[in-house]
């Protein structure tokens, strides 16, 4: 089963129910929305990243002079399908051809329509980047996994290198939403 994460605009009913989670999350601004396929594919370039576009997916790829550890990296990585508990495969990954994967169904009616969304999977450091970048334009967004990991507010300003190493913190040791928003607030 593939794991996606949702980008959603930040919202007052967001921020409501991260609350409700006991998560101290900051006051929603003014002004937030759904980027655009064009701001999309802008910051993935603003990145120095190549990129794949077609009508539903950017396909965001390792750049031409990436060091080859990326690639051993991406080649390297693992899946286990498990059932009841046990191990039922493990398998060497195909070679990943991607670094994110972002796709919308419906990219003109990501602002009109509310079932519309945009999924993004792959690396979700990397993930953080590119929404951080976007928020510059669109103002707050938040990414959510699908995981049941904690999802995060992200806004123009956030040193998404260490939100990154936070979350990554969290999600390792499993700890509570609340805790991993209290860790983002704490002083580095």
């Amino acid at each position: 089963m593939a794991n996606h994460d949702f980008i959603l605009i930040y919202s007052d009913e967001i921020a409501k129910w991260l609350r409700g989670e006991g998560c101290s999350v900051p006051a929603v601004l003014p002004g937030n929305r759904y980027p655009t396929k064009e701001e999309v594919v802008a910051a993935v370039e603003a990145e120095g990243l190549q990129r794949t576009v077609n009508v539903e997916e950017i396909m965001v790829l390792p750049p031409l002079d990436a060091p080859s550890s990326i690639e051993a990296q991406t080649h390297a990585l693992r899946f286990m399908e498990v059932s009841g508990g046990e191990v039922v495969q493990s398998a060497v990954r195909p070679p990943l051809s991607y670094l994110v994967l972002i796709h919308c169904f419906d990219w003109d009616e990501l602002n009109v329509n509310k079932t519309t969304s945009i999924t993004m999977r792959g690396n979700f450091p990397l993930e953080l980047f590119l929404v951080r970048r976007l928020t510059k334009r669109c103002g707050q967004l938040v990414l959510y996994p699908d995981t049941g990991d904690p999802p995060v507010v992200v806004e123009p300003g956030d040193d998404i290198g260490r939100t990154a190493s936070v979350w990554l913190e969290a999600v390792n040791e499993e700890i509570s939403w609340a805790e991993f928003y209290q860790r983002i607030a704490a002083p580095s």
